[in-house]
């Protein structure tokens, strides 16, 4: 869901509930993407272990192969499932790792605590060639843009909503991204407030990112760090009401320009509104500061929506993670404004601040009207 809806603690206990889940969530490490470009076995693609997991205890990594389980090819999700249902208490799982050498590991009952994808021998799996190597900041450059939108989840039921601000300021472009919906059972009251500064330049270049859920406590703050002596890299530190991990440091990775997740659909305005012009970017988680897969941002082409009753023509713009499926959707209008986004089964629409906010829970309510966040 493009980081909506997904608390910091939630992102790891759904990762062990639904440990088979083949989406396309980023990865760490070049060995992931290498064996997307050449892939040598057929079997699943290890992308991120959870850590304390069965996978992590196993001594699983990002770019190793899982081949089979229980004497079972792995040669998709489905054969995966079925094997784990096979077991009775313990199954020998063979394992290629990302050096090339294979060894063996023993898994139980329950979730293993990983990400994987399929892959097939001999067949890579590529993203669509890039036709824009700079964005455009002429939509944006003498504009402020303060947007409402309602959150629905199923595409039907609105459950809260989504306020967007952005503005240029000192050669940065700064968003705040505010995000709040009571999920009901299946996903919970969620409360996210994302931050983003980047440093204007035709590629873009993150400086800071702030990760505020009021309703946990949690925190996070990113920024870039520079010297003379050493490539730039991003560092991380976290806080809230559990014990929170050590600060973090990533190295950036060099080549394709680092996109924040919650800057993807402010990208998707500034591209070319032009049936198949694309973007090739990493994604930057927006609370743990990880740099993901190389990903494509690409326009299919127009389609007529119906938004609070108005007829529009906009342009959707798809999310391609390297090896994955569309991770969200993006519409735009001829105004350069996201009008919906799809992440996958939460939606919202352009709207008015007063039907966003119809009914919205006490508990939810909006920190962006009360206090203006600075670049820092």
């Amino acid at each position: 869901m493009h980081g909506r809806g997904r608390l910091p603690g939630a992102q790891v206990a759904l990762a062990l509930a639904l440990a088979l889940a083949p989406w396309g969530f980023a990865a760490e490490g070049d060995a992931v993407e290498q064996a997307l470009a050449a892939p040598p076995v057929t079997g699943l693609l290890v992308k991120r272990v959870v850590p304390g997991s069965q996978a992590a205890h196993a001594g699983l990594e990002p770019g190793d192969i899982l081949i089979s389980l229980g004497g079972a090819a792995l040669v998709d999700i489905d054969a995966l499932h079925k094997a784990k249902e096979a077991i009775e208490t313990e199954a020998d799982c063979i394992v290629r790792k990302a050096d090339g050498t294979s060894r063996t590991v023993r898994f139980s009952q329950g979730a293993l605590g990983i990400e994987l994808l399929a892959i097939e021998k001999g067949k890579p799996k590529t993203l669509p060639p890039a036709t824009v190597k700079a964005l455009d900041f002429t939509p944006v450059w003498n504009v402020e843009r303060d947007l409402w939108y309602i959150f629905l989840l199923d595409g039907k039921t609105q459950a809260g909503f989504e306020h967007a601000l952005m503005r240029i300021e000192d050669k940065k472009l700064i968003t705040r991204r505010e995000v709040a919906f009571d999920g009901g059972k299946r996903w919970g009251k969620n409360h996210f407030d994302v931050t983003v500064t980047m440093e204007l330049r035709p590629r873009l270049r993150p400086l800071s990112i702030r990760f505020v859920s009021p309703l946990t406590s949690w925190e996070s703050r990113g920024r870039l760090v520079t010297g003379k002596d050493r490539p730039p890299s991003w560092n991380v530190q976290l806080s809230g009401p559990e014990d929170a991990p050590p600060p973090a440091t990533y190295a950036l990775p060099a080549g394709l320009p680092l996109i924040p997740g919650y800057l993807v659909d402010t990208v998707a305005c500034l591209l070319p509104r032009v049936e198949g012009s694309c973007f090739h970017f990493r994604a930057l988680s927006d609370w743990d500061g990880k740099p993901g897969m190389a990903t494509a941002l690409i326009c299919t082409g127009q389609e007529e929506l119906e938004i609070q009753g108005e007829r529009i023509t906009a342009w959707k713009f798809e999310q391609r993670t390297l090896g994955g499926t569309v991770a969200t959707t993006t519409w735009v209008d001829a105004k350069g404004r996201m009008v919906k986004g799809d992440y996958n089964g939460a939606v919202i629409v352009l709207s008015t601040k007063t039907k966003a906010l119809a009914g919205l829970d006490k508990a939810l309510k909006p920190r962006s009207l009360e206090e203006p966040e600075r670049p820092r």
